[in-house]
């Protein structure tokens, strides 16, 4: 999933999603404020006992010092039930075609590489 960015200013209201072992620490899905927008980073009052998180302007990716913790950013907590919803179904699809014993029928193998191809035909442009 990559990280979309969108317009950020001092006093905004934005939903974080934990990543990496912050998810196994049992930290749930959060709003934060923006408290600053300096030149390289721009940073998030999560009422954390470490203090701000710190995110890269350029990209929007954390930028904390902890190896493999992280938290994913999104405009609102709608905007992250809709990409929560969007993963869901992305992994349904990716189980319903890794189980070797199911005999796909030719309409759907046929109707998804349509997709998929008309898809990469469109990136390829």
């Amino acid at each position: 999933m990559g990280v979309k960015k969108f317009p950020i200013k001092v006093g905004q209201e934005v939903f974080l999603c934990p990543a990496g072992n912050y998810t196994r620490m049992g930290k749930k899905p959060r709003p934060g404020v923006i408290t600053k927008i300096a030149r390289k980073y721009f940073y998030v009052d999560i009422d954390s006992a470490w203090g701000e998180a710190k995110f890269e302007i350029e990209t929007f990716q954390y930028a904390g010092d902890d190896c493999n913790s992280s938290w994913i950013l999104y405009p609102n907590e709608e905007t992250y039930l809709e990409e929560k919803r969007r993963q869901e179904k992305l992994q349904a699809i990716r189980e319903y075609f890794r189980n070797w014993a199911r005999e796909v029928p030719s309409e759907i193998v046929n109707g998804v590489y349509e997709l998929i191809r008309a898809e990469v035909e469109m990136d390829a442009n």
